[in-house]
């Protein structure tokens, strides 16, 4: 294995990182793409790491390497997504395409990806598409929650528990659905 990285893989690292990046910039976007290849070059940029010395023990520096340009691509594709789509969409639309887009990538992590790029794929993804739009979030949630779209609210409620920014949204609905609940009970008992 250490003559392959030696004299293969060095060589080819560069032109093999991008193609696995542009097939899953392709998934993303919703082409077909052979994810068993997906994976069986992820599995074997982990196995590169493993060394005559110690073969039982992973070193994952190699497949850190394709990681680090990974989740940087990962956050520039979905930060221009997410910026475009909550412009020209309502919350509610937004936080629904923000949910398939978490259930997608937790798919792809989970079939083409190490283990150990989960943590931080999700800090990034929750960067990019919750907290950096999570003013907005805020305040069109207490619209809607005003305006008794509880659609809408439940599916933010349910998208914010990602950002453990729920208390704000909290203290917000907790000034707004006692006046909700009172109209509710209100107009039954007419």
């Amino acid at each position: 294995m250490t003559i392959w990285r030696s004299t293969i893989y060095e060589r080819i690292q560069e032109r093999l990182t991008e193609a696995v990046l542009d097939q899953i910039q392709r998934a993303r976007q919703g082409e077909q793409v052979a994810t068993t290849v997906l994976k069986s070059t992820i599995d074997s940029l982990v196995a590169l790491g493993l060394t005559k010395d110690k073969p039982e023990e992973t070193n994952l520096r190699i497949y850190q390497t394709f990681e680090g340009e990974f989740l940087a691509r990962t956050e520039i594709f979905f930060t221009q997504e997410s910026s475009h789509f909550i412009e020209t969409n309502s919350i509610s639309d937004y936080m629904r395409k923000v949910e398939t887009r978490l259930t997608e990538e937790s798919r792809r992590r989970d079939a083409i990806l190490h283990p150990s790029t989960e943590s931080e794929l999700n800090k990034r993804l929750e960067q990019v598409l919750i907290q950096k739009h999570m003013d907005r979030m805020h305040n069109e949630f207490s619209e809607l929650l005003k305006q008794e779209k509880i659609e809408g609210m439940v599916s933010e409620l349910i998208s914010l528990h990602f950002a453990d920014t729920l208390s704000p949204s909290c203290r917000s609905a907790a000034h707004v659905l006692p006046a909700v609940a009172r109209r509710w009970l209100g107009s039954d008992a007419n």
